[in-house]
């Protein structure tokens, strides 16, 4: 008979302690500014000169030229296998993260978009990739990109990426043609620095810009279903703009261009009237230097500065038409925000949750239904501090 062997007795040793973290806190109410109508308007056309009861500036029409870009064929990506995404040690939290370790060219991400096959695309300091869950397929000059540095990242609705980057101006890349268009100064782009990019419901590409105000690439014929860009036109300070560094634009419900500037607040073109205006800390911004513009499901416009928080402005507020009082909401480190520099904003619009990126403080999540927000860092589990959302 065989002998059954006494089990080994090891003793327990003693557990690894970490303290609790409770991450969430009650979301101070907001300030409450009154939101000014600055009665300066910058008109760009005759038509614009009949608005009454406004002070107007003449400024000159906007630059509006034929663009044609250069094609080039896209090269064959680098393709690399993905590792398992990693952990930060001692998290509390299940976040995982990939890094160079994991097939990524670079460790600075500035944007992401999502394709309809499912795909995510990363840009980054160092080329465009796509990530299908499985390999990292890797682009960069090599593969025909004008420049491995992207600043902002979209898909168009015709199905396109929209690249934008520092020094090599833009790139729309077509994956069905497998060819690449490129638009630079050579072609008439007023800047190769692109800030960030948007497409509008017409499907206008708008351009903002390091230097050269804003772009904006005009589909040849809106009503039909084409790719062909050949129009540009170029919004700078001879149009009126405060600043010519413009960091983030979008379109709002009602048609107005909304950019944020540098040290020059918001700026509003109104497409249909053809004027802009300005708003600043003197009209009820927390701060002049916008890095940051969202608009939200119900209407509201999400503006975030570099050292003074959050702003919420319901659009209506920006309607030339509006007469009624607007108060601009201001959210910042009294209100229980942990930094005022945010980088980045987007909203959930199944619940209308806010996500805001800041460059020191990580991800901060306002809940402002439930007045609650949620603050995650390295010790939640975030690989860094400097936090962008897409």
């Amino acid at each position: 008979m065989d002998t059954i062997l006494s089990p080994e007795v090891i003793k327990l040793g003693e557990p690894k302690v970490f303290p609790f973290i409770d991450n969430v806190s009650t979301l101070g109410k907001p300030e409450y500014v009154p939101f000014l109508q600055d009665d300066t308007v910058y008109c760009f056309s005759n038509y614009s000169v009949n608005l009454i009861g406004k002070t107007l500036i003449k400024v000159k029409e906007p630059v509006k030229r034929k663009i044609n870009p250069r094609i080039i064929m896209l090269g064959e990506p680098e393709k690399l296998t993905s590792y398992q995404a990693q952990t930060l040690e001692n998290s509390l939290t299940n976040l995982k993260y990939f890094n160079q370790d994991q097939g990524l060219p670079a460790t600075v991400i500035q944007c992401m978009c999502l394709d309809s096959y499912g795909n995510v695309w990363i840009g980054t300091d160092g080329g465009l990739c796509k990530f299908d869950g499985k390999e990292w397929w890797i682009y960069t000059i090599k593969q025909g990109l004008s420049n491995n540095h992207i600043h902002s990242l979209i898909k168009s609705s015709m199905g396109n990426l929209i690249v934008a980057t520092e020094g090599g101006g833009l790139n729309i890349l077509d994956l069905k043609k497998n060819i690449i268009k490129s638009y630079t100064t050579k072609q008439g782009l007023s800047s190769n620095n692109i800030t960030c990019v948007y497409e509008s419901r017409e499907g206008d590409i708008l351009l903002a810009t390091f230097g050269g105000g804003l772009n904006v690439l005009h589909r040849n014929n809106p009503k039909e279903n084409t790719n062909v860009l050949g129009n540009l036109t170029i919004y700078d300070k001879d149009q009126g703009l405060s600043n010519n560094l413009v960091y983030c634009v979008l379109e709002d419900r009602v048609g107005n261009i909304i950019m944020g500037t540098n040290n020059g607040g918001l700026n509003v073109i109104n497409k249909n009237n053809q004027i802009l205006k300005r708003y600043s800390t003197s009209e009820g911004l927390c701060d002049n230097k916008v890095i940051s513009i969202k608009d939200t499901k119900n209407g509201d416009i999400l503006i975030g500065t570099s050292k003074n928080g959050l702003n919420i402005l319901n659009c209506e507020a920006l309607n030339d038409k509006e007469t009624k009082s607007h108060y601009i909401k201001h959210y910042g480190t009294k209100q229980g925000l942990s930094s005022n520099a945010i980088i980045s904003i987007l909203e959930n619009h199944d619940d209308g949750i806010i996500m805001i990126g800041t460059s020191s403080e990580g991800l901060k999540i306002l809940d402002l239904k439930n007045q609650n927000i949620i603050n995650y860092d390295n010790e939640n589990g975030l690989s860094n501090k400097t936090f962008l959302v897409y």
